[in-house]
């Protein structure tokens, strides 16, 4: 399963539910995934990670820092996998220009638990077992911090408010 294969079975399952929350897009998207062989699920988890990484900036992470007061690496894993479901176009968005993550940030209060879907990185692992009825492999190769863009201080306002000028507009308006 190549990227766009994969980014195709990310929109079937917002497709599917494009009202749900997190929980019943990640389930569509096991669904989705479940009516493919064994080999191709574990591609998928494979790209799933690729994206991780390619979303595992400093850049990125200090916007969403930004956006909700604070996040921790484990936040950070769960957003990166919510902005994964929100569609290339929208992940391809962000990773070029952090800062456009105001655009995917309705108006009003800002709810900080809903820019996470920690579900989503455990769907190839449910549907791969759904197919075999065995556990997939775990190939898990992580650095310990961001080696994409500059390292961010999130606690520096004036940082903060030059690198992301429209977040934190929104964030402090």
């Amino acid at each position: 399963m190549d990227r766009t294969q994969y980014w195709e079975l990310i929109e079937q399952a917002r497709d599917a539910v494009p009202d749900g929350d997190c929980d019943e897009k990640a389930d569509a998207f096991v669904t989705a995934l479940a009516e493919h062989g064994a080999d191709e699920i574990a591609d998928a988890w494979l790209r799933h990670r690729e994206l991780m990484h390619d979303a595992y900036s400093w850049d990125v992470w200090g916007a969403i820092s930004l956006l909700l007061g604070g996040c921790s690496d484990d936040s950070f894993d769960y957003f990166r996998s919510w902005l994964i479901l929100q569609g290339r176009e929208a992940f391809d968005a962000v990773i070029d220009d952090p800062d456009s993550l105001v655009d995917l940030v309705p108006d009003g209060e800002i709810d900080e638990n809903a820019y996470e879907c920690e579900e989503l990185e455990g769907a190839p692992f449910v549907a791969y077992e759904e197919v075999t009825g065995e556990q997939m492999p775990l190939h898990r190769d992580i650095p310990d911090e961001p080696d994409l863009g500059e390292e961010c201080d999130f606690d520096d306002d004036e940082e903060m408010k030059r690198r992301y000028p429209r977040l934190w507009a929104r964030v402090n308006g």
